[in-house]
Formats: C-alpha cells, structure tokens, sequence
C-alpha cells in the first residue's frame, strides 16, 4: 500500500510549513483514497521563495557552466535510484498507466542529462556591424529568478523542463506544482534533501524551490 504523506513548501533546500494553515487532499483518482496533503499556500509563501531565490541568484551565476550541468546530472542520478518509487508515486496521483508513468520518470532523467551535456556548447556571437570598425558581440547570460508553473497531466517531466534549463544558463528556480498532482515534485524535493545532507547534491539554498497551493 501507500503510505499517506504530508509535505509543507520546499525552500531552502528545506520542508518547511506554509504561512497559511490551511490543507489541500491529494486524491488517486482511481479509486479516490487520499495519498497525502500539501499546502493551500499564500502569498507570503511565493515571496519568501523569491526573495530567497533572488539572494542566492548572482553566486550560482558566477559557478561556472560545467559545474552548474554536474548538478543536473546529480539530479539525474537521483531520479534514476529512485525511480520504482517514483513510478508508483506518480501513477496513483494521476492515475497514469504504469507504462507512460515509468516513461516519464525515465525520459525526465535523460533530460536532465541532456541539458547538462549543453554546458560546453552554448556560446555567444559576433555579429557585422553597420557602422565602420564596430563589431557587436552578443553575450548570453542569465536574466535572474525564472518562475515556472507545471500542469497537472505531465507533473515531472515539465518539472524538469522548467528547471533545467533555467539552471543551467544560471538562473535560478521558484516552481509552482499543480496542487492536483504535486506529490512527485515533493518526493523528489525530499530526496534532493537527502542528497544534499549525504554530500551527493551541491545545490545552494535558494536556487530551486518547490511550492504547491
């Protein structure tokens, strides 16, 4: 069976309880047995995320590139030696097939990689300008704190469509889970806790929180 979870909002690398009290039940649609709760959330929640976000923003910038891509990768690593209890976590909160819920925790590992092996090839340019011995060069960097929200019928995968690239150019992360089928999102926040206490993440404080409500 399924052990009943609770969750408050990840931040700071940290569960931590809600500003607002209020609950909301997470139901398996299939036979409408309650999994767990998350946080109705608030305002105060989403500010004190991106507040923190915002702090920790110019440090992760500086690291460079490659270092930021090791991180990906260690979120990979995660995903992938704990994928059966992802598996199971995703397809009785959305009532997802276990064929398509095993696809989706897998391909959002290899997309994880992916972005990692884009470290060493995204560039700047050099363009022709109009105006005589004037060239314009073009430096991608990062614009700051990205905010994504994910839906309900592809929770994890878009998860990582969020944060990935958005680390990977530097940028730091505030995610909003759909409160219908949050539980995944959460899980895998509590094992990066994990990984970080056991030395096998080096993700700072601030640079990725997972918020529902």
């Amino acid at each position: 069976g399924f052990k009943k979870v609770e969750y408050g909002q990840w931040i700071g690398n940290v569960n931590v309880d809600s500003k607002d009290a209020a609950r909301i039940e997470v139901e398996n649609p299939t036979d409408h047995s309650i999994l767990g709760t998350v946080p109705a959330g608030c305002a105060a929640d989403a500010d004190a995320a991106l507040k923190l976000a915002k702090e920790a923003q110019q440090q992760w910038a500086k690291k460079p590139a490659v270092q930021r891509a090791a991180v990906l990768k260690q979120m990979a690593t995660i995903i992938r030696a704990n994928r059966l209890e992802l598996i199971d976590t995703l397809a009785r909160e959305q009532a997802k097939i276990l064929p398509l819920a095993t696809v989706e925790i897998d391909v959002t590992a290899d997309y994880y990689d992916y972005y990692a092996g884009l470290a060493r090839s995204y560039e700047g340019e050099i363009l022709q300008s109009d105006n005589p011995g004037e060239h314009i060069y073009v430096h991608r960097a990062p614009i700051g704190v990205s905010v994504g929200i994910c839906p309900w019928n592809f929770p994890f995968f878009v998860m990582a469509r969020k944060i990935a690239p958005a680390l990977l150019a530097g940028c730091t992360v505030v995610l909003k889970s759909s409160e219908l089928t949050p539980l995944t999102a959460f899980r895998f926040a509590a094992l990066m806790t994990e990984a970080i206490k056991a030395g096998d993440l080096a993700l700072d404080p601030g640079v990725v929180a997972v918020l529902t409500g």
